[in-house]
């Protein structure tokens, strides 16, 4: 009968839930979805030599019937966030938007790359990186904890002269050329008196650093504007000459920046001002006209990565809605309340005076 076969359609329909909040509760954790307490975690190797310590022996013991069911999980886990990928996904990949598209196979690969990012950003952003470097090589030395750095210090001030000949070239407009010109210039003067000396006095470097402070955030601003404008010529040239009108509306983007860089980055700002309907609305999940990209940091640098990120979002986004009626539940630890009661219990807070 009808209703029979309404019934099982909802028993079928609770039993994948059940399975997806399974899958969802046992994939998260604070700050990263990749660092589950209950993740199986892939020893890694290291500059020490040593692997990054995994899961205890008795979680990856494969002949244990729960670690086997566990296994399961992660499988489940990783196939249902790859069906729920939209189709193209643009990753921004440094100086390139990158457009991935999935093949017959239903994998994704590259369709195209378009640079956004212009020549003049990297000369402004190379000047400025000279005083940094000094004023960073010179750190250590001063803090007594290595020798003075004449190498650093003489290579520098012999490509000065060569790198100066070359500004001309680099910048056409004449207050941002004279400003490059009188960076190098302060740097080159300091190189004179600390190799004549030797020596440097913590002062002396921070006088430099200051001195340079302001002109280097001018660079910094002029860098930012060029990156800006080139970018948004980019995306129109993405929406109007390479997708689709339906391609571009349904289009997500995973946006690439380093862990310091990443609050308010530049690339993220122009996102939420042009691709959200509404860039004041919170982001509500894939779902949401909205939700158009999310950001990863410098320790998931390549494409398989990202789009793993991007994979866990879109099941994140839809179990936290589907049984907490709260999109962005399980975009935090799922310990997280649990822990919190019981460390208030084992550590109260002091009464107020």
């Amino acid at each position: 009968s009808s209703c029979a076969v309404d019934l099982m359609a909802a028993l079928t329909r609770m039993a994948g839930a059940v399975l997806l909040l399974a899958v969802l509760l046992l994939a998260h954790s604070t700050g990263s979805h990749a660092s589950c307490p209950f993740h199986r975690k892939k020893a890694v190797s290291s500059s020490t030599g040593k692997d990054w310590f995994g899961e205890i022996p008795e979680a990856e013991n494969s002949r244990d019937p729960l670690v086997a069911i566990n296994d399961v999980f992660h499988k489940v886990y990783e196939d249902a966030g790859f069906a729920m990928l939209p189709t193209p996904i643009v990753v921004v990949e440094s100086d390139y938007l990158v457009v991935l598209r999935r093949n017959k196979d239903g994998a994704f690969q590259r369709d195209l790359s378009l640079p956004f990012t212009p020549v003049l950003y990297h000369d402004l952003k190379m000047v400025s990186h000279i005083t940094f470097m000094l004023t960073t090589g010179l750190g250590p030395y001063l803090m007594g904890l290595q020798p003075f750095p004449l190498t650093l210090l003489q290579s520098t001030y012999q490509g000065l002269p060569v790198i100066n000949a070359t500004l001309a070239a680099r910048f056409s407009d004449p207050t941002v050329l004279q400003r490059q010109y009188t960076i190098i210039n302060r740097v080159y003067w300091f190189l004179v008196d600390a190799l004549d000396a030797k020596a440097v006095k913590s002062d002396a470097a921070v006088l430099l650093a200051q001195s340079q402070a302001s002109d280097i955030m001018l660079n910094v601003r002029d860098a930012g504007i060029a990156q800006i404008n080139m970018l948004i010529k980019t995306l129109n040239v993405l929406r109007n000459d390479v997708l689709k009108p339906d391609e571009w509306d349904g289009l997500r983007f995973i946006v690439h920046t380093s862990h310091m860089a990443d609050e308010k980055n530049l690339v993220s700002q122009v996102f939420s001002r042009l691709l959200s309907k509404d860039p004041t609305m919170p982001d509500m999940g894939p779902n949401d006209p909205n939700w158009r990209f999310i950001t990863l940091d410098d320790a998931t640098m390549d494409e398989d990565t990202a789009l793993a990120l991007l994979r866990t979002h879109y099941t994140d986004y839809y179990g936290g809605q589907e049984f907490f009626s709260d999109s962005f539940r399980l975009h935090r630890d799922i310990l997280a309340d649990a822990a919190e009661a019981y460390l208030n219990q084992l550590y109260p807070a002091p009464p107020h005076k």
